[in-house]
């Protein structure tokens, strides 16, 4: 009876997920989210891969074969004169462009083999023996091609950026220092001149 129980919360869970990915709008970028469970009954359901195999594939793979499927499906969906965007099976869109929302909240906050099923559910390639900051730095890259805001704030191009801001601050502060030690300078000289005068008015006087 536990295993029955626990066979059907696993199912359920299943497909409370999947129900999920399809509000979301069936984004491939999002097949990260589904569990391995789905995704082997999707590439079955597919044919992408014989049932008695299936076991033997890990998650990410399961992804890269879902997700070319799926493009390659809609791509050819919607080369069809009068087929929109929104008719076709799945959302293609890729992480260039996909709305900052539909995104993890946090990369840094994900282990090695969730960031692994996010790239590859982008189409972004990848080693499997790269560590989590060089996947990372894949899908900063990958989003923003070229731009220099990055996904996380610990990225080389915003520390060299912070550290030009501190050199530039730096330097108006010596600049207003300066102009200080002159403005005293001048006020120091002015008494001295105006002291000089009044000697020299009394002499006159006497």
């Amino acid at each position: 009876r536990k295993e029955e129980k626990q066979s059907l919360e696993e199912k359920q869970n299943e497909m409370m997920v999947e129900k999920q990915w399809e509000m979301n709008g069936r984004q491939v970028g999002q097949l990260w989210m589904l569990t391995l469970g789905i995704l082997r009954r999707k590439c079955v359901e597919a044919g992408l891969t014989e049932e008695k195999h299936i076991n033997e594939m890990e998650k990410t793979q399961l992804i890269t074969i879902l997700g070319a499927h799926l493009r390659k499906k809609v791509l050819q969906i919607m080369d069809k004169a009068g087929t929109t965007p929104s008719s076709v099976d799945a959302d293609i869109t890729g992480i260039s462009n996909v709305d900052a929302e539909d995104l993890p909240e946090n990369l840094w906050s994900m282990d090695k083999e969730e960031l692994q099923a996010v790239c590859a559910s982008y189409n972004i390639k990848f080693e499997t023996d790269e560590g989590k900051e060089t996947l990372i730095s894949r899908l900063e890259r990958a989003r923003f091609k070229g731009s220099q805001l990055l996904l996380q704030d610990n990225s080389d191009e915003q520390k060299k950026r912070k550290k030009k801001e501190k050199i530039e601050d730096a330097k108006d502060d010596d600049f207003h220092a300066d102009e200080k030690v002159i403005s005293s300078s001048k006020s120091n000289l002015s008494a001295h001149e105006n002291k000089k005068r009044r000697v020299i008015i009394d002499s006159d006087s006497d």
